[in-house]
C-alpha cells in the first residue's frame, strides 16, 4: 500500500525504443501464429508475468535524462515526476529544452483497457523560427524570429502509427519579431495576379507578433482564419497539413491599404482590385499553385 520511491536517471532515452515495452503490457492476447513459432511461444510467459507485474506496481518519483529522443525529435535536460500505480502511468511537471526553447508538459498512460488512452498538455516557449526554416520553401529558408506553442492532446493505441491516426488536438502559436529575409511576398502575389510593379520595400518583410489557433482532424493538422499584415497588406491563410507531409493552403490577400508605393496603379484602365486569394499544395518544401476550392474541401 505504501509507494515504492525511486529516483532514476539515464544517459539517453529514446521514447520509440521504450514504446515497445508498455505495447508488450497492454492487455492484447497474444498472436495464435506466433506462439507456434519455434523460439517465440516461451515468450508468452514472460509477457504474463511483465502485465501482472505492472498491475501491480505502486511506485513514484523523479526521472532525468539529458537526451530524450523520439525518432528526429530531440529534447535536452528532460526532468520530471513520475507514478505507476494501478495500470496508469503519470508524468507530471515535466521540463525540458529544445534548442533554446524552454518547454514544459504532463502525460497520462491509461492501460486498463486496450486500446490504451494517452492524454497530455505540452507549452513551448522561445524556439527559434530558423529551426523549421529547413523543412519550408527555398524562399522562406532565412526566416527569422521566435515562436511560443502550447496544446492539449488526447491519442489511443500504443504504436507510433495507431496513436498518430487516434490523435485528437488543439493548440495556438504566437510568432514574434518575425522577419521573412529575402522572402517578398507582397511583390510576389503582385507578380502572379499582374497588379504591376511596386516601389522597392525599404527592408526585409517583418511583423512584430501574430498568432494563430490550430486542431488535428483525421491525421491532419487544421488551420483556419490566421491574420497577418506585412507593410500595410492584410493576409488570412487557412490551411490542412498531413501527416504524410503534404499541405493544401489558401492565402487570401488583401493590398488595397498597402503603404508601400505603386509604380503601376492601372491595368488596361481599370484600377486593380488588389485583393485575391491563392491556392497552393503540394509538399510542405515545395508548394505550388493549386485549383480554387482544395483547401476547403479538405477543411470539411
Amino acid at each position: 500500500n505504501k509507494p515504492w520511491e525511486f529516483e532514476v536517471s539515464a544517459n539517453s532515452l529514446a521514447i520509440d525504443q521504450g514504446a515497445l515495452w508498455f505495447e508488450v503490457l497492454g492487455h492484447r492476447p497474444p498472436l495464435p501464429l506466433l506462439d507456434r513459432l519455434p523460439g517465440l511461444s516461451s515468450g508468452r510467459a514472460h509477457r504474463e508475468v511483465a502485465r501482472n507485474l505492472f498491475g501491480s506496481i505502486n511506485a513514484r518519483g523523479r526521472f532525468e535524462t539529458p537526451k530524450l529522443t523520439y525518432r528526429s525529435l530531440q529534447l535536452q535536460d528532460f526532468r520530471a515526476a513520475v507514478e505507476l500505480s494501478g495500470r496508469v502511468m503519470r508524468v507530471e511537471d515535466a521540463t525540458f529544452r529544445l534548442g533554446p526553447a524552454r518547454g514544459e508538459g504532463s502525460l497520462s498512460v491509461d492501460l486498463r483497457d486496450s486500446p490504451a488512452t494517452s492524454r497530455g498538455e505540452v507549452a513551448l516557449a522561445g524556439a527559434r523560427l530558423r529551426q523549421v526554416a529547413a523543412r519550408l520553401p527555398a524562399a522562406l529558408r532565412d526566416l527569422a524570429g521566435a515562436l511560443s506553442a502550447q496544446a492539449r492532446f488526447e491519442t489511443h493505441g500504443l504504436t507510433s502509427g495507431e496513436m498518430a491516426a487516434g490523435l485528437s488536438a488543439e493548440g495556438s502559436v504566437e510568432l514574434r519579431n518575425v522577419t521573412l529575409g529575402s522572402f517578398d511576398p507582397v511583390r510576389a502575389i503582385s507578380v502572379h495576379e499582374n497588379w504591376g510593379a511596386l516601389g522597392r520595400p525599404r527592408g526585409p518583410g517583418r511583423f512584430s507578433s501574430a498568432a494563430f489557433k490550430f486542431r488535428t482532424l483525421d491525421g491532419r493538422i487544421v488551420v483556419e482564419d490566421f491574420p497577418l499584415q506585412i507593410e500595410g497588406g492584410h493576409f488570412k491563410l487557412s490551411g490542412v497539413y498531413s501527416f504524410d507531409g503534404n499541405l493544401e493552403l489558401d492565402v487570401a490577400a488583401d493590398f488595397r491599404h498597402l503603404a508601400r508605393p505603386w509604380k503601376v496603379v492601372t491595368r488596361g484602365g481599370t484600377q486593380a482590385p488588389r485583393k485575391t486569394t491563392l491556392h497552393l499544395a503540394g509538399p510542405l518544401n515545395a508548394l505550388a499553385p493549386a485549383p480554387a476550392g482544395v483547401v476547403s474541401q479538405a477543411a470539411r
